[in-house]
């Protein structure tokens, strides 16, 4: 699993990717979680690997990104899913929208590993107004790729699927994971 920050004040969905993993490490699945120390990008403190709840999280020194100072970039976390890829049988990329996810998305169509994502609402219509002079260009120079790529795209709600179907999204494969 990738996400960019587990960060509280990055939004709710680092809780939920951490009930995810918990979850389906007690189902007796590997999992491990890769993530940064954004957006404390000087902060060493943190970095590293840890357990907690039965699956391993490793994190990732993050630095601002050529883009925009806002978001992050880890060339050291892109290395690691690369190099560590072949070892699972699925990434699940939990952000759009994001230089940390989208080079590493990116990386992985490269390479040829499997990777599915977890939007999280960001292919709402809603979500794509927000910003939408910088989602724009960025969906047509690499998201829309990322996204087509994927061999899974998981929704947590059929609304959240039925949106992002209107919005103009081609997908896959898509799944409901409530």
């Amino acid at each position: 699993h990738i996400i960019p920050s587990l960060a509280p004040e990055t939004g709710g969905t680092a809780d939920g990717v951490h009930k995810i993993c918990q979850a389906l490490s007690k189902e007796r699945s590997e999992v491990v979680l890769f993530t940064s120390n954004w957006p404390n990008h000087g902060e060493l403190n943190s970095l590293g690997k840890s357990s907690i709840d039965g699956y391993s999280t490793e994190t990732f020194l993050s630095k601002p990104s050529w883009v925009t100072a806002k978001f992050p970039r880890s060339p050291y976390l892109v290395e690691a899913v690369k190099e560590r890829s072949r070892d699972f049988d699925m990434v699940v990329i939990h952000s759009l929208w994001n230089p940390l996810v989208t080079f590493t998305m990116r990386e992985l169509r490269r390479i040829g590993a499997r990777y599915c994502i977890m939007p999280h609402g960001m292919l709402d219509p809603v979500a794509l107004k927000r910003n939408r002079w910088k989602k724009l260009p960025w969906a047509f120079l690499w998201e829309k790729k990322n996204i087509e790529g994927a061999s899974l795209v998981i929704f947590n709600t059929e609304g959240e699927q039925i949106k992002a179907r209107q919005g103009g999204w081609r997908f896959k494969r898509t799944y409901v994971f409530p």
